[in-house]
């Protein structure tokens, strides 16, 4: 690429936040201090201008491709600025797993064969003895793209503003049927670095963050069930929501 595009630039934002994290937390379960994010914010503008030449195969940043660098330096150092605060405010946070891959097979009774889920989870903490499922996104998250009401349960699998809480609610379906971390409560939310004043935007119902109980996973499991009987239907061709 030329100029560095959308997907690319979400690639390196994630690709420096996972290094720096896994840098800094390779004690398992280590509780991140205040040091460790200023380490990690020292580190952070080099790592980035690495990872920018490194994608495009060049060893000079030029162009419009200065102001992407900038822009992705202010994205980290405000995120790690949040993360600095919380834990100065007095929150315990452990960094579980960065970019995990989750794989599970499950069986369920609609179907005569086992359905295999794939996918990679941008990061789970506990925080305060509660476990956090996020997914950073770089574009913009506002809070009702996480907002889960009756119109949001009826709307889920077939209008694609709620893709977002579609996404979190499958990454708490397959922890859940992995039995991983049985014993706490998980929340699942969004990160935006467009909206990072807003801090970590959670699953809500009104205006409350919500943690995924059973119930939910189970209306979830009710919409994911439908969702797959459409994609399995020979009759059905696939067509692309706008």
């Amino acid at each position: 690429e030329e100029i560095i595009e959308t997907r690319t630039f979400g690639k390196i934002v994630h690709s420096t936040l996972e290094d720096l994290y896994k840098a800094e937390n390779e004690k398992k379960e280590k509780i991140l201090t205040v040091e460790d994010i200023q380490e990690m914010q020292k580190k952070a503008p080099d790592l980035i201008e690495t990872k920018i030449k490194e994608y495009r195969e060049e060893d000079k940043i030029e162009g419009k491709n200065i102001l992407i660098l900038n822009v992705i330096k202010e994205y980290i150092h405000r995120f790690l600025e949040i993360e600095k605060k919380s834990i100065e405010s007095g929150s315990e946070i452990k960094v579980l797993a960065i970019e995990e891959k989750i794989l599970i097979e499950v069986e369920f009774d609609e179907f005569p064969y086992k359905i295999l889920f794939n996918g990679k989870v941008d990061r789970i903490e506990e925080r305060n003895g509660e476990i956090y499922i996020v997914d950073y996104k770089t574009g913009k998250v506002e809070e009702k793209d996480v907002k889960i009401d009756e119109n949001g349960w009826e709307n889920l699998i077939v209008d694609f503003k709620y893709s977002k809480a579609f996404q979190l609610l499958m990454y708490a379906y397959m922890i859940k049927e992995k039995k991983l971390y049985p014993n706490n409560r998980i929340f699942v939310g969004n990160y935006s670095f467009k909206n990072l004043e807003k801090g970590f935007i959670g699953l809500r119902k009104e205006k409350e963050i919500i943690a995924v109980d059973e119930q939910i996973l189970a209306d979830f499991k009710e919409k994911l069930i439908e969702l797959l009987s459409e994609i399995f239907d020979k009759n059905k061709p696939f067509i692309e929501k706008i």
